[in-house]
């Protein structure tokens, strides 16, 4: 009997091989992404404020003087509402996550949580000679973001973890725009110090454009967590 037993394989502790790890649903992933979305919007509004000492210039003119973090806000809370429709697009591609999976979408989500910081950055240097380097931390973050984004995709197409309409084709109608729009992120830091401006009216219209309604979105895909068995998509 001893030796039987010295036979038996050990008890692993960690298992670093993705093809070993467990499949959870990401619904658990949802609803923090949810509550992290909701205290950023807080967060990044409550930067607005009525002041109490309107002097003797009037309100309208106290209000004038915020022009720039009313700016800020709107394009930060317009990148959020892009992130909070990304996040449910994800969730309609995957048939759940495995650990490695939920470490980058963890990381993902906290790169969304410094949307405030950059925006109460680019609003205190909006009509200053800083603003391109406001501007640029911006750009920072965005590609940050973006490579982020683009390292889950990744993964999750090499692991498997795409639901069944997520075929070859389907992978590359979802990489390749991330892709392209990452490389502009690059041009875009490498460009705020030139020509700011236009580099914010880029990176307002990349997020406008995760708020168009895709045509993917009409699929009638399955509910998460129904179905946690990896789909196989070949290698290009």
């Amino acid at each position: 009997m001893g030796s039987s037993k010295a036979k038996q394989p050990r008890e692993k502790l960690f298992t670093f091989n993705g093809r070993e790890q467990a499949i959870r649903s990401t619904e658990p992933l949802a609803l923090f992404t949810d509550g992290i979305l909701a205290i950023t919007a807080t967060i990044l509004v409550i930067q607005l404020e009525v002041p109490k000492n309107v002097g003797i210039t009037g309100l309208r003119h106290a209000l004038w003087e915020q022009w720039p973090t009313f700016v800020a806000v709107v394009i930060g809370y317009l990148w959020l509402a892009a992130s909070w429709i990304n996040t449910r697009r994800l969730r309609r591609m995957l048939c759940g996550m495995d650990h490695w999976a939920t470490v980058l979408y963890l990381f993902t989500i906290f790169s969304i949580t410094l949307i405030p910081f950059v925006m109460l950055g680019l609003a205190r240097t909006i009509s200053h000679p800083d603003f391109p380097v406001g501007v640029q931390l911006l750009a920072c973050l965005s590609l940050a973001n973006g490579i982020l984004v683009n390292a889950l995709l990744e993964y999750c197409r090499w692991r498997g973890l795409g639901t069944a309409h997520m075929t070859k084709a389907a992978w590359r109608a979802v990489r390749v725009p991330n892709f392209i729009l990452t490389g502009c992120d690059v041009l875009a830091v490498i460009l705020a110090p030139i020509i700011p401006t236009v580099v914010i009216i880029y990176i307002t219209a990349d997020w406008l454009y995760a708020l168009l309604p895709l045509f993917t979105d009409h699929e009638d895909h399955p509910a998460n967590g129904a179905d946690l068995i990896p789909q196989p998509v070949d290698d290009d």
